[in-house]
């Protein structure tokens, strides 16, 4: 029952609020002084309460455009291939392009705080659905076939998006983010390379998502779960200090 009511009550197409919150307070912990002090005038309630937003209005009209923004696509080789999603509207690197651009030529954009914000929204967000295990599809068959675990029935998608719940508990972000990032030495360059390069990496990682789990797998154990717990626990610090980079690198350049 309990699990159940995990899944009814988190968006099933985001990787959950603890996910989402997780790599924001590793991001944080990674900001410079400059950056925390633009970021806290603009959010004075928290970054980390924004995380989400993005899934709370991928439906509304006005921001219809970045529906396409959360997911990217990649062959039976787990190599990148942004084909897929032309017809879509694009993907996470076609969002983060554009919210490069944006974010680095702010001023000369003269763009106001309310767009600021919005941008910003979109920044944390789409950098957390890249970095999601299962958020790279193999197309064309996707990840959306039924699976099992701890009784319940769900979509394997909707399992991979809910990782973070199901490792860590009722543990807060801000723990799980500490935890995480208490050793950051074999991540160093980590925010070296494209955009491209970034999502051909998450691909690849998400391609051992797919070798735990092939297209089709049904049962999900315990020791299912425990075997993505290092891709899940790399994916998560890897996004977070992605994320700290951008904003250091918009904020106090």
């Amino acid at each position: 029952m309990a699990l159940m009511l995990l899944l009814s009550n988190i968006n099933a197409l985001s990787w959950s609020k603890l996910g989402h919150r997780t790599v924001v307070e590793i991001a944080e912990r990674h900001l410079s002084d400059g950056a925390r002090i633009i970021i806290s005038r603009l959010f004075p309630d928290g970054l980390a309460n924004e995380s989400s937003w993005m899934d709370a209005h991928r439906r509304d009209k006005e921001y219809a455009y970045t529906g396409s923004y959360h997911t990217m696509a990649m062959n039976h080789e787990y190599v990148y291939d942004p084909s897929w999603r032309i017809s879509a509207g694009g993907d996470c690197v076609t969002g983060l392009g554009f919210v490069d651009y944006s974010l680095t030529n702010r001023e000369k954009l003269g763009l106001s705080d309310s767009t600021l914000v919005l941008y910003v929204r979109m920044l944390i967000h789409i950098v957390g659905d890249m970095h999601c295990p299962c958020h790279c599809y193999v197309m064309p068959e996707k990840n959306h076939w039924p699976c099992t675990f701890r009784g319940s029935e769900m979509r394997c998608h909707s399992f991979y998006d809910h990782t973070p719940e199901f490792l860590y508990g009722e543990k807060d972000a801000k723990v799980v983010a500490a935890e995480l990032d208490c050793s950051t030495s074999g991540y160093l360059g980590v925010e070296d390379g494209s955009f491209i390069d970034w999502a051909q990496e998450c691909c690849t990682r998400s391609g051992r998502i797919y070798d735990i789990t092939p297209y089709g797998y049904r049962s999900i154990t315990e020791s299912t779960l425990e075997a993505t717990r290092p891709i899940v626990e790399e994916s998560l610090l890897t996004a977070g200090l992605r994320l700290a980079y951008l904003l250091n690198r918009y904020f106090c350049p």
